[in-house]
Parts: structure tokens; C-alpha cells; sequence
């Protein structure tokens, strides 16, 4: 992306060329870079990061998981033992 950028501003210098060639082949950069730039730009910006594709992936294998329901309703009953334990008893 950066060579691109850079390729379109070094482009951009020679549209005022006294050659017509030049002046064409520049024309030519210019579009090819920047359509190159805009098309960089799109995949970055809607690429995932690592992170996000992690919680893609793995988050719903973890919530479709067989194992880890299981293991989710038993970590519920042994809290609310827990806390069961930790009420404060009433005295009379």
C-alpha cells in the first residue's frame, strides 16, 4: 500500500511533463496506482485482525459445544453451592 502511495505521488510529479510519452506513461501510473491504492485500502480495512478472527472461529465451537454446556451447567450448580455456603445465617 505504501508503494503504491508512493508510486502515485512520484507519478503525479511527472503529469506536467513537456513529452507526450511521459506525460501519457504518467497517466497511466496515476490510474493504475491509485486504482491499486483504493483497492489496497478496501482489503485492509475489512481484513479481520487476529483477534477478531479468533473470536470468529473459536467462539462459536465453544458455545456449540457439547463439552462445554456441560461443563457450564456444572460450574452454575457448583457457584450456587458456593454462595449457598457464604449466606449469612439468621439467628434468633
Amino acid at each position: 500500500m505504501v508503494l503504491s502511495f508512493i508510486i502515485l505521488l512520484v507519478s503525479m510529479c511527472g503529469l506536467d511533463a513537456k513529452d507526450a510519452d511521459e506525460a501519457k506513461f504518467a497517466r497511466y501510473l496515476v490510474r493504475r496506482s491509485g486504482v491499486a491504492l483504493v483497492a489496497l485500502g478496501l482489503l485492509l480495512a475489512f481484513t479481520p485482525t487476529t483477534k477478531e478472527m479468533c473470536a470468529i472461529i473459536a467462539i462459536p465451537a465453544i458455545v456449540n459445544s457439547t463439552d462445554a454446556q456441560e461443563i457450564s451447567s456444572e460450574v452454575v450448580d457448583l457457584a450456587r453451592d458456593w454462595l449457598k455456603e457464604l449466606k449469612p445465617k439468621e439467628s434468633k
